[in-house]
């Protein structure tokens, strides 16, 4: 079971994050010691399919499940809505690429997720895809609309 204090002050943190973005991270359901899922809808354009910029999804659901050894262990992020992104499983499992740190915090590790999911350019790889298909049609959609992406620029109020 996740830690309680931990998980309290990291449902707090997601709570003003969410406050602090304007309406654009909902709050679906919060992780409890007995249930450690957060549950969060994103309001921020993402690519739908390999249509984008035509295909633009503007609600994306994501679930955040914490393992039992939270923080020590990484959360696992799923998005539940489909997407098209070179980071996403095509059963919705995000592939982070980078080693959790326990210190992070859950409203961060939200902020990085967003940012991810809009293609940052810091943060989407596509050298070691989890759909690859989605990564030779980013690199190729990137010089063809080079505009278009990132999809959204994230902002998070006070927060960040």
């Amino acid at each position: 079971m996740p830690n309680a204090i931990r998980l309290r002050s990291d449902v707090e943190r997601v709570q003003a994050l969410a406050a602090a973005a304007g309406g654009r991270i909902v709050v679906l359901e919060t992780p409890t010691v007995a249930s450690a899922v957060l549950k969060l809808e994103l309001l921020y354009a993402v690519a739908a399919s390999a249509r984008y910029p035509l295909d633009v999804r503007r609600q994306t659901r994501l679930s955040i499940s914490l393992p039992g050894r939270y923080p020590f262990q990484t959360p696992v992020a799923m998005v539940t809505t489909p997407i098209w992104h070179p980071n996403v499983f095509t059963a919705g499992t995000i592939c982070l690429g980078t080693r959790w740190i326990p210190t992070e915090g859950l409203d961060l590790f939200v902020q990085r997720l967003a940012r991810l999911l809009t293609y940052d350019g810091l943060l989407t790889n596509t050298r070691s895809a989890a759909n690859r298909e989605a990564a030779a049609w980013y690199e190729q959609a990137r010089r063809a609309h080079p505009g278009a992406f990132p999809t959204d620029h994230p902002t998070f109020g006070d927060a960040a």
